[in-house]
């Protein structure tokens, strides 16, 4: 039986992890799947995840640097040890650098973003020093013996601007849509009052949060009045921004998040850049008309004008007559979400996780 291990450097709930458990979701149906990381955090996710998943957690809980450095080491020898036969996928591009560890030949590096602008933000990396190092690695590292694998064109172009020599057939798995969860079957059918928007909130300035909070400053009053209820779907502490007049939602399954998708008339999308962008996908298929920034990804999905409204990143004011336009224009808003339900509906996980093991099948057979 095939085996395919997916490397993370946590399991909380993120993007990048959702891709991951998505697929092993569907590949352990037919496959032996494994996810291995280093035990440098105690959080834990909110996905829906098969039983048959096999998880390893490596070294004993660390939180200092030092130690967190030391499992992600041990991580990679465990891995040629023991893991040594089988497709061995990674994404996180930290955890990336210590590729050139792995001996095994069926290795791949799942790029779901701009690797080498990731960190520009200063929260992850603060010390322009080691901001500088982790640049100079990164490059380095796109230079090893990966088969690289993009969840989208613009993360190939963005790796390719890094790493002008590189010619192989560009090898694309697109994030999709779990539409157990995710659809719009029920999502109210009476008209309501006010209108509600909805936004998934990070901490990281990359993901534009305060954009939205700008925008919502200087909005009309006669455009507030409108609006019945502003909510901001988190895991985050939130609390250097001001979300006083916001409702927070903690949730703790996709069950939640759902249900607040469906409540919502807009979903506001406000990243600088994204690999893909997920949740403006998902929110589609749960029939939100979706506003969003032009960060990069969405391209593969969101069409300006046709299924969203689209933004320039960073530009609250921008963002704030996207809002105005839809919330006047309630035939365009439920257009797009019409639209946006048909969009969601060209990505599954099961054909994503058919083109992983084409990818795989063909680095067996070389």
């Amino acid at each position: 039986m095939k085996k395919i291990v997916f490397v993370t450097p946590q399991i909380k709930t993120g993007g990048g992890n959702r891709v991951f458990f998505e697929l092993a979701n569907i590949l352990v149906k037919e496959y032996d799947v494994k996810i291995v990381y280093p035990n440098n955090s105690l959080e834990n996710n909110t996905f829906s995840i098969d039983q048959r998943i096999k998880f390893k957690a490596i070294g004993k809980f660390e939180s200092n640097k030092i130690g967190k450095i030391i499992n992600i080491a041990s991580t990679f020898l465990y891995l040629n040890k023991y893991e040594k036969k089988a497709h061995i996928v990674t994404s996180d591009p930290i955890m990336s650098i210590f590729g050139f560890l792995l001996l095994g030949k069926l290795k791949y590096r799942f790029v779901q973003a701009d690797d080498y602008n990731i960190f520009n933000d200063g929260m992850i990396i603060p010390n322009k020093l080691l901001l500088n190092l982790y640049k100079k690695l990164t490059k380095f590292s796109f230079k090893f013996n990966y088969s690289f694998i993009f969840n989208s064109n613009y993360s190939y172009r963005k790796f390719c601007e890094q790493n002008l020599t590189y010619k192989k057939d560009v090898k694309i798995v697109h994030p999709a849509i779990n539409h157990f969860f995710f659809n719009s079957l029920n999502r109210p059918s009476l008209e309501k009052d006010k209108i509600q928007l909805c936004l998934v909130a990070r901490k990281h300035p990359l993901k534009g949060l305060q954009t939205f909070i700008d925008s919502w400053k200087y909005m009309p009053a006669i455009i507030k009045e409108k609006v019945g209820k502003v909510v901001l779907i988190s895991h985050d502490d939130l609390i250097g921004f001001d979300t006083s007049e916001f409702t927070i939602i903690r949730p703790n399954s996709d069950h939640d998040i759902v249900k607040e998708y469906l409540n919502a008339d807009i979903f506001i999308s406000t990243s600088w850049s994204e690999g893909f962008g997920l949740p403006p996908l998902e929110a589609m298929a749960c029939g939100c008309a979706v506003i969003t920034s032009d960060s990069g990804g969405v391209s593969e999905f969101a069409i300006n004008n046709e299924n969203c409204l689209m933004f320039l990143p960073g530009d609250y004011k921008s963002l704030q007559l996207a809002i105005e336009q839809l919330i006047n224009d309630k035939q365009k808003m439920n257009q797009f979400q019409i639209n946006g339900v048909e969009t969601a509906k060209l990505f599954s996980w099961n054909s994503s996780a058919k083109k992983m093991i084409e990818i795989f099948n063909s680095s067996d057979n070389k």
